[in-house]
């Protein structure tokens, strides 16, 4: 690939205990690369959902002059992602949930919203808080919002999500909330930004089977994929989901 730089040689994460290979952004070598290069333009990378901090590692290790702020609110997993990224001077670990999260970077960061900043959003989903209590958590739509609505100059990149060109990616269902994270969700805090998918068709990630569908939303000219397509977002609505779409039968039944 492109620019792929160096992937730590180990990770953390307990359901890829047999690996010798980091992580960062599920491994997928397309999705590496592609992040890479925006990385390479900009000045900052906020994460929210630190999980076991592989993707933060790789941009901490990779651009050591970049601040990277990241979150993570399960216990657990703040306290073993801190194991690995708390030697990085440049990295700035926070327990607090999103969206609060952004109330803390607003003070943190000088200068914050004039600059070019990567974003890797993949706060959705469940979390145990301090007291082992399991939470939920749904910031996707006012992370979106605030940054469309504070940042100048940006990419968002939204992890698990759903792509209605291409039913070989992977994204997230959340059936008690009836929740899909896809453009649906954020379609309406966009601010004039465009919206688009990751669409590339081969699996190169060492640890997943398939790929994890990710989004992107920017104010700034898109860069090129590579030999990769990209889908840009107009639809008004996704529409009906594929009707033989073998991700969603518990949704489509769920009551």
């Amino acid at each position: 690939m492109k620019n792929v730089l160096p992937i730590a040689p180990f990770t953390i994460d307990p359901n890829f205990a047999d690996q010798t290979l980091g992580v960062p952004f599920h491994g997928d070598l397309n999705t590496i690369s592609y992040i890479t290069e925006h990385l390479m333009q900009a000045e900052l990378f906020v994460e929210t959902g630190t999980a076991y901090g592989d993707s933060s590692y790789y941009v901490a290790s990779n651009f050591p002059s970049m601040n990277v702020h990241t979150n993570e609110p399960d216990t657990e997993k703040f306290n073993l992602s801190k194991s690995i990224l708390g030697k990085f001077p440049n990295v700035n670990q926070s327990a607090t949930p999103s969206p609060e999260f952004f109330n803390e970077l607003w003070h943190t960061e000088v200068n914050l919203f004039n600059l070019t900043t990567v974003f890797w959003l993949d706060a959705h989903g469940d979390w145990l808080d301090p007291d082992g209590k399991e939470q939920f958590s749904w910031p996707l739509p006012k992370e979106v919002e605030l940054i469309t609505q504070n940042f100048k100059r940006y990419y968002i990149f939204i992890d698990d999500f759903y792509n209605p060109w291409n039913k070989a990616h992977k994204f997230d269902i959340y059936l008690k909330q009836r929740l899909i994270c896809g453009p649906d969700m954020v379609r309406p805090y966009l601010n004039g930004a465009k919206m688009y998918h990751l669409n590339h068709q081969n699996v190169t990630s060492k640890q997943l089977p398939q790929i994890i569908g990710v989004g992107l939303i920017t104010n700034m000219p898109l860069l090129p994929f590579a030999d990769q397509q990209i889908v840009e977002n107009q639809l008004e609505i996704s529409g009906p989901l594929f009707d033989d779409d073998p991700r969603l039968p518990n949704l489509n039944t769920y009551s």
